[in-house]
């Protein structure tokens, strides 16, 4: 439906006219809507060089701009910001890095477009100057699962400790796991419980027996939620850190204290971070 309402338009207003931003990430597979707003309900947003007249008429958010070739592509004839583009775009409008990196690790795991293809996009982007941008395109993950894990991952960097795997892999006794995050080395497994997916008996239950078979494998398992994030992320911070020097990980006397201050920073000023 969306693809119908956009093709006449597009073609009446320029033949340099694109799908952008939100609409564009919508027809790619990925809503990055507020809660509880349909992309129907919402106006559309294009792309148009400048001195193109005619947007008024068709009700539509104008980015005015002559979007290069390489970033330009097609779905079922309609023409769309490509993929990397396009998460860009939302990336450089998230207002901080780590819901920047939320949007980009949602683009990858929809498998829409590779690391690769963002890195060199980004050389073209006219806001890759933007502070925050290049980080959240260095941090992007596709074996991100949700926002939150994306956000636990920008606050470890920013805190100075030691990047984990996503999707980390865990062999047990009872069978072979993944731990949202975790640090294979020192056998520290980080996991992100939501209240959606995580709320009833039988998902607590199934919880509590990986947990126990990732525990009788060898490893710490440390469960957090959006409290956690939201109200003391220092106190997460400090617990990982201290696991992670009680399994073996041995930071220079500089970082250590370099993780030191940048946690005492994160408490006096914690993100404020929302699930949208």
């Amino acid at each position: 439906m969306l693809l119908r309402t956009l093709r006449p338009i597009l073609s009446e207003l320029s033949a340099d006219a694109l799908a952008f931003g939100r609409t564009a990430a919508y027809l790619w597979g990925v809503d990055v809507h507020p809660r509880g707003t349909s992309v129907t309900r919402e106006r559309l947003r294009v792309a148009l060089p400048p001195g193109v007249r005619g947007a008024s008429r068709h009700g539509v958010v104008v980015h005015r701009e002559l979007i290069p070739y390489p970033d330009r592509s097609l779905i079922e004839g309609v023409r769309v910001t490509a993929p990397a583009r396009t998460a860009l775009d939302l990336a450089a409008e998230a207002g901080c890095p780590y819901r920047a990196t939320a949007v980009l690790d949602r683009f990858l795991a929809r498998g829409a477009l590779r690391r690769g293809r963002l890195l060199s996009t980004l050389r073209r982007h006219p806001r890759s100057s933007l502070p925050g941008l290049a980080l959240a395109v260095g941090l992007s993950d596709g074996g991100s699962g949700s926002p939150a894990e994306s956000w636990v991952r920008v606050l470890l960097y920013r805190a100075g400790l030691p990047r984990p795997v996503t999707q980390c892999r865990i062999e047990t006794a009872r069978g072979r796991f993944h731990a949202d995050l975790g640090w294979p080395d020192q056998r520290v497994a980080l996991e992100y419980d939501s209240a959606e997916h995580h709320s009833s008996r039988v998902e607590r239950e199934r919880d509590r027996r990986r947990y126990s078979a990732m525990t009788d494998a060898g490893w710490e398992v440390v469960s957090i939620g959006m409290h956690d994030l939201r109200t003391h992320p220092e106190r997460l911070l400090r617990r990982v850190r201290d696991l992670l020097l009680d399994r073996g990980w041995r930071p220079s006397p500089t970082a250590r204290e370099r993780v030191g201050r940048a946690v005492r920073r994160i408490e006096r000023d914690p993100p404020r971070l929302d699930e949208g």
